[in-house]
């Protein structure tokens, strides 16, 4: 793998007066580590693609929610009943024989079964007290 360098210009606040004004730098390219350790077969075999995976106790990168919702790694879309569903979307579904309104953060693996984890959105009549406004309020009144 290549060492590259290129020049880089020295502040002179907080340095001697006898410091050039232009240093050399080095460095690897990432794209170069990238490319290297994905052609190796010895360390591509030991490395994990798929869906997020939830667990008791996390250990690794893909058992957090970042890996789970980020579309560059684990699973982009599951099929249920011959239908696509994609993390982002806003969904219908049904909790204790009701209807909700949900999105859908991430697909994730949980007992090495694919399942999808639900933002629930909540309606207006569904919030505590407390989070009501009278502006609201007025406005619904005006819409009855």
């Amino acid at each position: 793998m290549p060492i590259r360098t290129c020049s880089v210009d020295i502040s002179q606040k907080k340095t001697l007066s006898t410091s050039k004004e232009r240093r050399p730098c080095y460095y690897l390219s990432i794209f170069d580590i990238i490319w290297n350790v994905l052609n190796n077969p010895s360390l591509y075999n030991t490395m994990y693609f798929g869906p997020g995976v939830e667990v008791e106790e996390k250990k690794e990168y893909w058992h957090g929610d970042l890996w789970a919702e980020s579309p560059l790694f684990g699973q982009d879309k599951i099929i249920i009943d011959q239908e696509y569903y994609y993390p982002g979307e806003f969904i219908i579904y049904k909790e204790d024989n009701e209807q909700r309104f949900g999105r859908i953060r991430s697909i994730i693996s949980f007992y090495n079964e694919l399942q999808i984890k639900i933002q629930r959105i909540y309606v207006y009549n569904e919030l505590p007290t407390k989070f009501y406004s009278n502006v609201h309020s007025a406005i619904q009144k005006t819409q009855l």
